[in-house]
């Protein structure tokens, strides 16, 4: 008969030869003749683990421990399995006691390591990492050492463990990559980059790795390397939107900062596809909102906004931006109900002042609902600062007044510049000294002709209207005119702080709603004396309100299309948001009226630009009789001169209502192309009204829609007339107050002089 030794030999031989159950059996066998044998209790232990029996494995492995106290090997095994079993903190109290028994057994400090990770105390685990890698002094104790300092937020310190993991084992694309990713989060982005290289060397699919390239790459500014890496990510794991939405969202930086579209394009395929991988995903939802609105794709914005405000109902963006969308569209019922909703959200006062401005869309607004969006707007946000300081009213006879004239859109490329800059440049410096306040890089060269404007320039980018009010004080300005009204990036906050002792509105479209603004500039047509309109401040009529400079072509002038087609085309290139229903009907009876005839359309937005866009405006046409031959519907011009071109197609101009043109009628003007009005009842529904009695043509203004009708028949039934207005209209321009930019300087520094 054998001894339990050389049964024990036989047993391990059969365990270590892979015929596990005549082990068991046999170790079964000693331990039935000798019970606390602690061999055979610690090899059957081992057995039955591996056989994934754990709990009865657990049961062996602390009985070979009671046997034999002393040994180290059935605590660290013990240990082991207590931590498969999901019990860390009983196998801690294992690997303790192996560690009082050999303090430099590795397995131990390794196991006591794993142990303390797994019940969350990473600094444990470092501990025990460290002391099992100097030790053990190899390349995975290195690294998970490494891992556990990373883990336990010691970031710097994690730094020398993985190094020496990588050193060890240069071939461990984990190790790479988890020290690519500790020196990104330590703002080491080149030490990041060589090392996510590394891992992506050992592993070209590592998807972490080219992502994180990438994020290094956008931070960098290289974005056309971002965008290759984010699309290989993306094309790697296609059914991860997070990889498509980074692709999508640098080349929505990449297109937004160039403004060519293009790359816009390529960002909006991409969101689609991370949208349709994930339509529950807010952010995708609401990137690709954004760039199909900076693409001008209003209807495509408009249902994608929709989507936002749907996964999450409080999204200001979603109800600001979609409301900004329906209006491009023309429904402003609906862009009112989303500004509402916003203005419900958030209490910025541009967010009402957009409210305020859109309400002089609906086509049947009148002045007393103007008046109580007006009325809303002050009451909430148009009262006197009271902490703001009282301002003595210097002495202003026998020195110039130093006049601060306050708006984000004098540069280079707006149009405002077109009317406010004749203004500046004949303004008498013994009677005013002009300083201008504006959002603009002031010192830019493309801005060198610009400065010869004024005497003085103040960059407001980043000042907020406290910081503002306190630099126009120190600066002394005597009289601060608004140039912005409630349009996009108001300054309304600013006045109500009074910086300066004389405040005037200039260029608004309604009442400011402020009460520390003195003056609203206009004309006895935008106001004349039985005027409705409602309004805080004093109004002083200016003989007449509008300035530019002289027309000046760079192509020679053609006569009108009737002269050789025979065919009168009448054209209006507004946005297309002012051609509302009733508006449509209009112009719809004078298409009738004037058989032949056609209507040229060009918006100055990206309305009618898409095909969906084109189809909503025949459609409305259509449903008053006038067929699809019968329009002309034009994308937006790509220039300013290109713009002027167009209407050398036109015959007569028409203007919309109630919101009419000013800048869009001067430009038909310029060309010779007579435009025809409605006079309505409101600021903004004169001013074409204005530049006409300014002209010297006031019997182009209509005061009824039956009066629009005729006149613009009677024209279009006088060829002749139309060709001599054509090509005399804009030396008549030239030479009437409209460009008289000396008279016109004279009487607004009046204005600025008096009691």
């Amino acid at each position: 008969m054998a001894t339990i030794a050389e049964a024990l030999t036989i047993a391990l031989d059969l365990h270590q030869t892979g015929r596990f159950a005549e082990a068991e059996e046999l170790y079964r066998r000693i331990l039935d003749a000798d019970a606390d044998n602690a061999q055979a209790l610690h090899l059957c232990g081992l057995l039955i683990a591996q056989l994934g029996r754990l709990e009865e494995a657990a049961g062996l492995l602390a009985r070979a421990a009671l046997a034999n106290p002393l040994a180290a090997d059935p605590q660290v095994n013990h240990g082991k399995v207590l931590r498969a079993l999901g019990r860390p903190a009983d196998a801690l109290t294992r690997f303790r006691r192996a560690i009082a028994l050999s303090p430099a057994l590795v397995e131990a400090l390794e196991g006591l390591g794993h142990a303390e990770r797994e019940r969350g105390d990473n600094s444990g685990a470092a501990r025990g990492f460290g002391r099992a890698a100097r030790s053990g002094d190899t390349a995975v104790l290195f690294y998970h050492w490494g891992v556990a300092l990373d883990s336990a937020g010691r970031l710097e310190r994690a730094v020398e463990p993985l190094q020496e993991a990588a050193r060890r084992d240069p071939l461990s694309g984990a190790t790479a990559a988890r020290l690519a990713s500790l020196l990104h989060r330590l703002n080491d982005a080149d030490g990041a980059a060589n090392w996510y290289q590394r891992a992506l060397a050992l592993r070209p699919d590592h998807g972490d790795a080219l992502h994180n390239l990438a994020v290094i790459a956008r931070s960098r500014g290289e974005q056309v390397q971002a965008i290759r890496r984010f699309g290989w990510v993306a094309a790697l794991h296609p059914d991860q939107p997070e990889a498509q939405r980074d692709l999508a969202a640098t080349l929505l930086e990449l297109g937004l900062s160039h403004r060519s579209g293009q790359r816009l394009d390529d960002a909006a395929d991409v969101l689609t596809r991370a949208v349709a991988l994930a339509p529950l995903d807010f952010d995708a939802q609401d990137a690709l909102a954004l760039t199909l609105f900076e693409l001008g794709r209003f209807d495509e914005a408009h249902s994608a906004y929709r989507r936002v405000v749907a996964l999450d109902p409080t999204a200001l963006g979603g109800h600001y931006n979609g409301a900004l969308a329906a209006k491009n569209l023309g429904q402003i019922a609906e862009a009112m109900v989303g500004l509402r909703i916003a203005s419900r959200i958030s209490d910025a006062p541009w967010i009402h002042s957009a409210r305020l401005v859109t309400a002089l869309l609906l086509p049947d607004l009148t002045n007393p609902m103007l008046a109580d969006e007006v009325t809303a707007w002050g009451d909430r946000f148009g009262r006197t600062i009271e902490s703001s300081p009282a301002l003595a009213c210097p002495a202003i006879h026998g020195r110039p007044l130093l006049v601060g004239y306050v708006s984000n859109y004098l540069h280079p490329g707006n149009r405002l510049l077109d009317q406010i800059a004749p203004l500046l440049h004949a303004h008498d410096r013994s009677a005013v000294v002009p300083v201008i306040y504006g959002d603009v890089p002031f010192d830019a060269p493309a801005l060198a002709e610009m400065r010869s404007m004024a005497d003085g320039w103040r960059d407001t980018r980043g000042m907020d209207d406290d910081a503002l009010a306190d630099q126009i004080r120190a600066d002394g300005i005597d009289v601060l005119v608004c140039l912005i009204g409630h349009t996009s990036g108001q300054r309304m906050g600013l006045f109500t702080r009074r910086p300066a002792p004389r405040q005037v509105s200039f260029h608004g479209m309604t009442s400011s709603g402020v009460d520390a603004m003195d003056l609203w500039l206009t004309d006895p047509v935008l106001h004349p004396a039985d005027s409705t309109e409602t309004f805080k401040e004093r109004l002083i009529r200016l003989p007449h309100f509008f300035l530019f400079k002289p027309p000046g072509r760079k192509f020679p002038l053609m006569p009108p299309p009737c002269g050789w087609n025979g065919v009168i085309t009448f054209g209006s290139f507004n946005l297309d948001a002012k051609i509302n229903h009733r508006v449509v009907a209009l112009w719809s009876r004078i298409l009738h009226a004037v058989p032949g005839s056609r209507l040229m359309l060009k918006s100055r937005g990206a309305g009618l630009a898409d095909p969906q866009g084109r189809t909503r405006m025949a459609k409305a046409f259509a449903q008053n009789g006038v067929g699809a031959d019968q329009l002309i519907l034009l994308p937006p011009a790509a220039s300013h001169e290109e713009h002027l071109r167009y209407h050398e197609g036109v015959d007569i101009a028409l203007d919309p209502f109630p919101y009419g043109g000013c800048l869009t009628s001067f430009d038909a003007l310029s060309m010779g192309v007579p435009v025809v009005t409605l006079a309505g009842e409101r600021f903004i529904e004169r001013m074409t009204a204005s530049l006409l009695h300014s002209l010297g043509r006031p019997e182009w203004v209509a005061s009824n829609e039956e009066e629009y009708v005729l006149l613009a028949k009677t024209l279009a039934e006088d060829h002749k007339t139309l060709s001599n207005i054509r090509m005399g209209l804009a030396e008549q321009i030239a030479t009437s107050p409209l460009c008289d930019a000396a008279s016109y300087a004279r009487a607004i520094e009046e204005v600025f002089r008096m009691d």
